[in-house]
């Protein structure tokens, strides 16, 4: 769902739900509530379980037990600038609602990678994509050209932008064929990762000066990705 400032995602299970007759004993023996409290509301029960190391597990495995995975969803959130909210019913399952501002967009990228980072080109921008090959660099008026088909394109290297040294052999690596408006241009990278939707977090005014890139994103394994602007290469 989205309104006019925000985008909230709803995330519903149908399992145990988070049963407080569990989490209100383990509270009050770390201390975080008074001994004399009885029940717990939803605003503090995220609180509580969203705390690093918070866990009712009687045994620790490989994944329970650690009191990690709330906590990591809970500090991600925020760092994001959004705000989250969780609905129980014991036997019944669990609401958890992540209000997140509009300017972290979701779309869909196609993840590229240069040297040993990994970038996030908009697939918005990308008309279509090609293994580099010799034949198909060329040069046209004292600028190097990639042809694809009947058309010349004018080759720029993400290596070079993010100043890395040029690649040992010229003609190796992929091609995203980009566009903005009527303007195209041969995008070159070493190696296509594949697809994915992306959070957007837009860059803020101190960041802006990094014209190359329009903001970053999280990828699925937890590293960072720098977003290509595609109105800086064309």
């Amino acid at each position: 769902e989205r309104d006019r400032a925000t985008v909230l995602i709803r995330v519903t299970d149908d399992g145990r739900g988070i049963d407080q007759s569990r989490v209100l004993p383990r509270a009050k023996k770390l201390g975080l509530v008074e001994q004399g409290t009885t029940k717990l509301s939803e605003q503090e029960l995220v609180s509580i379980i969203s705390r690093p190391g918070f866990s009712t597990a009687e045994k620790v495995t490989e994944i329970s037990g650690r009191g990690v995975g709330f906590d990591i969803v809970a500090t991600r959130v925020r760092a994001l600038g959004g705000s989250l909210e969780v609905h129980t019913d014991a036997g019944l399952g669990t609401s958890v609602s992540m209000r997140l501002p509009l300017t972290l967009a979701i779309s869909r990228a196609l993840l590229a990678r240069v040297d040993k980072e990994v970038y996030a080109i908009p697939l918005t921008h990308v008309l279509e994509t090609f293994s580099l090959s010799q034949p198909m660099l060329l040069e046209s008026k004292g600028r190097q050209v990639v042809a694809i088909r009947d058309d010349l394109f004018t080759a720029i290297w993400l290596r070079e932008r993010v100043g890395l040294p040029a690649a040992a052999t010229a003609a190796s690596g992929q091609v995203v064929l980009i566009e903005l408006a009527e303007r195209r241009a041969a995008l070159i990278v070493d190696e296509f990762i594949g697809q994915q939707e992306i959070v957007v977090k837009q860059f803020d005014g101190v960041n802006a000066s990094k014209t190359l890139f329009s903001g970053a994103t999280i990828l699925g394994d937890g590293s960072p990705a720098l977003i290509v602007d595609a109105s800086s290469l064309l």
